[in-house]
């Protein structure tokens, strides 16, 4: 079922969204998310629609109201699998404009509405400042530090509000 939201749509994503998907998955965005390539993406989309298939993940694409485009995604994994549940991105081109935040308000809505989550925990790499400003402005919390593949990583926490 969609989610409609004044600037952004959230549809659980479905195989049809792969190649806009991927589209979207511009060089900037691999490159902060660490991705080297997009046919790891790809394989990555395919792990993840298998386990929306069987509903362990809430798997949204974002797409912009405006002109239907494919913009991003917000996927909030199995806590029990995934030390941060989050994995979110959003094209350049929508940066700066509070697509994310009402992205992540809705996509946080819907997952508590239906999960009996009371939080969700985002875990964000020290030096990518800007998705750390981005889960501030949408209510995300300094909860920790820890270790992480990289480097020293930022725990963040999301307390449910709804």
């Amino acid at each position: 079922m969609e989610v409609i939201g004044y600037k952004v749509v959230l549809e659980p994503f479905v195989q049809e969204h792969v190649s806009p998907y991927l589209h979207a998955f511009v060089p900037e965005v691999r490159h902060v998310l660490r991705v080297p390539t997009l046919d790891h993406e790809f394989a990555y989309l395919k792990q993840r629609l298998a386990a929306q298939y069987y509903h362990q993940t809430f798997f949204y694409c974002v797409r912009s109201r405006v002109c239907g485009s494919v913009i991003g995604c917000v996927e909030i994994r199995d806590a029990a699998t995934f030390a941060g549940q989050l994995y979110t991105w959003v094209h350049p081109g929508w940066w700066s404009a509070n697509y994310f935040q009402e992205a992540m308000a809705l996509a946080a809505r819907d997952y508590f509405r239906k999960s009996a989550a009371t939080t969700i925990i985002a875990q964000i790499d020290r030096s990518n400042k800007r998705s750390w400003r981005a889960l501030k402005k949408a209510g995300f919390a300094h909860y920790a530090r820890v270790p992480g593949a990289y480097e020293e990583q930022y725990v963040m926490i999301l307390k449910n509000q709804y």
